[in-house]
């Protein structure tokens, strides 16, 4: 009896322990992306299970590299990523299987670097035109801050 229960208390603080951390799964646009996700679609193991692709560009796309990465408080790192091929038309929306953000890495993780949140945060790194042609989000996103405007008199 005795075994058994010391069993059952350690299965039951191991969940909680696996469970303390909370992930929120998102997505990331770079400005200049011809490719938009609209949406993300997770499941029990993925949290980026399918994600909805939008072709804003003028051009036929072939393959799309996604990546995933993991952002707490004190960093931000690349934890997941792969190629997707997926033929979009200008202006052509599709869901895709990615199988990204497997969910207990995620939240091992967190755990390592000791975090209770943390955000996982997938992003188009790149994307191959059907002529040959690639987008890599590799130019600087400036923030260009708003300058007030002085009244006039």
């Amino acid at each position: 009896m005795r075994r058994s229960l010391g069993a059952i208390l350690a299965l039951v603080s191991g969940c909680v322990m696996a469970h303390a951390q909370h992930i929120v799964f998102t997505m990331r646009t770079h400005p200049s992306c011809p490719v938009v996700i609209t949406s993300v679609s997770p499941s029990k193991e993925f949290g980026f299970e399918q994600v909805t692709l939008l072709d804003d560009s003028g051009k036929p796309i072939d393959s799309i590299e996604l990546r995933v990465v993991l952002v707490t408080d004190s960093r931000e790192e690349v934890v997941d990523g792969g190629r997707v091929f997926a033929k979009l038309a200008p202006g052509e929306r599709k869901s895709v299987d990615t199988f990204l953000g497997q969910i207990r890495a995620l939240t091992e993780r967190a755990h390592e670097l000791r975090q209770t949140e943390a955000r996982a945060i997938v992003y188009v790194e790149s994307v191959e035109f059907s002529d040959g042609t690639q987008w890599a989000g590799t130019e600087p996103v400036v923030d260009i801050p708003v300058q007030p405007t002085q009244p006039t008199k």
